[in-house]
């Protein structure tokens, strides 16, 4: 068959047509070529952006520059356009923080987010509460920058912030940075140490030293209400900062070299210098211990969890008239004994002791007033006896009569004395087993104070209990609650 070939022009297109059929073809003048120079990384003449074959979001595949984002250089990097109204990228804002967008909704605790003059998010202003402590009727919590707030009861400067006002909503402790810890005791807060960088771990201390309790020498101040580094704990030899516990008047430290000191009050014999009824104004090492890697303090005794060759011993000293050594005895202790069993954890009250074993078992011994043995009532007992718990322990903490422990599964249960409603369970009455905390899931950390209990919980800080001096920190003076409230910063 023979072909016919007509040349005709329709709205400016060239048609080619033949016996088979008609087809219309652009002429190659008229067809968009494909710009194969685009994602080379070389910026042409022709393109606003060219960042490269792993691409940029401010440029399209086109290399085109894309509405609210400045580009520029070969290959090409882009940002948001500041200033010109358009929120285009995570993180930007332009002039004040989009609608919906927080600190606890970006996972940077509470606390407030604003706009900074690059129009990104400023996170400076959030606070995320990696660790709390309770104290008789003050609390702290250490953040993620290092820094430590705290509020409460200020009498003898324990916020630590250069007043002795009281505090019903967290505020800063003054010129402490590189916060690795926090604890409390009764009118005088701890924090171990480490800037970042500095090499130069420390311990430092603020509030009552009327019987020691800062560690600064028979010459020391009667109060300080600004942290205040412990001299003794400047040691070049020290490699990280100490460990420390406190619930009273008496305050112990784990050290980097393996041994245990202890300062403060010392009536019965609980500092290990077998000197009782003598304070002691600075840290004294605790004789016939090595191998020390965590440290309690109660009201009137101490102990200390080895790794030694066996793992997990713990020793006691101090008062035993309620059996709190853990040595089977009801006799005072100057120096350290051993408690029978292997444990991975202690924790110190007034009088009681408890322990998760290395095995994840909870025990605890001494008093039991209050239930706060968690045996169903069973009375005082100066052996270790077991805890019931739906799921295993993962951390453990006693207050002055009761006591908490942070659950494997992030719930917490508490028993013992509930005058104040520090159980959490909703109620005021004392509770002889445990009892869950009512409203706490994916807990973080827990600490049991006198009459109040605080937690973290995914970066903000919650407390219940007493609240006579602003303990629980929501700004409020109200009577104590039995449920967990948010604490507030300023």
């Amino acid at each position: 068959m023979r072909d016919f070939l007509c040349v005709g022009c329709l709205f400016g297109l060239t048609a080619l047509l033949s016996a088979a059929g008609c087809r219309f073809v652009l002429p190659i003048s008229d067809v968009e070529e494909p710009d194969l120079t685009c994602g080379n990384g070389t910026l042409d003449p022709e393109e606003g952006c060219d960042p490269g074959a792993a691409g940029d979001p401010g440029c399209d595949t086109s290399c085109h520059v894309l509405e609210g984002w400045d580009c520029a250089g070969s290959p090409s990097v882009c940002a948001p356009n500041c200033g010109d109204g358009l929120v285009v990228a995570e993180g930007e804002c332009e002039g004040q923080v989009p609608e919906g967008v927080t600190c606890e909704s970006t996972g940077h605790g509470n606390g407030t987010l604003s706009c900074a003059a690059d129009c990104r998010l400023d996170y400076s202003g959030c606070i995320r509460v990696m660790e709390v402590g309770a104290g008789a009727d003050h609390s702290c919590a250490r953040l993620s920058s290092g820094r430590v707030a705290c509020w409460g009861a200020n009498r003898d400067g324990q916020v630590g912030d250069g007043t002795t006002t009281e505090r019903l909503t967290a505020v800063l402790t003054r010129d402490l940075e590189g916060a690795a810890g926090i604890t409390l005791g009764d009118g005088v807060s701890c924090a171990p140490f480490d800037p970042q960088g500095e090499g130069a771990p420390g311990l430092a201390c603020w509030g009552d030293n009327r019987r020691g309790q800062l560690a600064l020498g028979p010459e020391g101040p009667g109060t300080s209400n600004v942290p205040v580094p412990v001299p003794w704990f400047d040691e070049p030899t020290f490699e990280a900062a100490p460990t420390i516990s406190g619930l009273s008047g008496h305050l112990c430290a784990a050290v980097s070299d393996g041994t245990a000191a202890c300062w403060g009050a010392n009536d019965a014999g609980q500092i290990g210098d077998g000197q009782p009824g003598r304070d002691a104004a600075e840290p004294v090492v605790v004789a016939g211990l090595e191998d020390v890697v965590a440290v309690c303090a109660g009201v009137d005794h101490s102990c200390a969890l080895l790794d030694d060759a066996g793992g997990g011993l713990v020793m006691c000293w101090g008062g035993n008239d309620h059996g709190q050594l853990g040595d089977g005895t009801l006799e005072a202790k100057t120096a350290p004994v051993a408690v029978a069993g292997r444990y991975r954890s202690i924790s110190c009250g007034e009088a009681f002791t408890c322990a998760i074993t290395v095995d994840g078992e909870l025990v605890c011994w001494g008093s039991d007033g209050d239930g706060r043995l968690g045996i169903g009532g069973a009375g005082d007992s100066p052996d270790p006896v077991s805890v019931v718990l739906p799921v295993a322990a993962a951390q453990i903490a006693c207050g002055l009569a009761h006591a908490c422990a942070r659950l494997e599964d992030g719930s917490v249960q508490c028993w013992g004395r509930n005058w104040d409603g520090q159980l959490g369970d909703g109620t005021n009455g004392e509770r002889k087993t445990p009892v869950p905390v009512s409203g706490l899931a994916e807990v973080d950390f827990v600490s049991a104070g006198h009459t109040h209990t605080c937690a973290a919980v995914d970066g903000s800080a919650w407390c219940w209990g007493a609240n006579d001096a602003g303990q629980l920190g929501d700004g409020t003076h109200r009577p104590g609650t039995s449920t967990p409230q948010i604490v507030l910063f300023e």
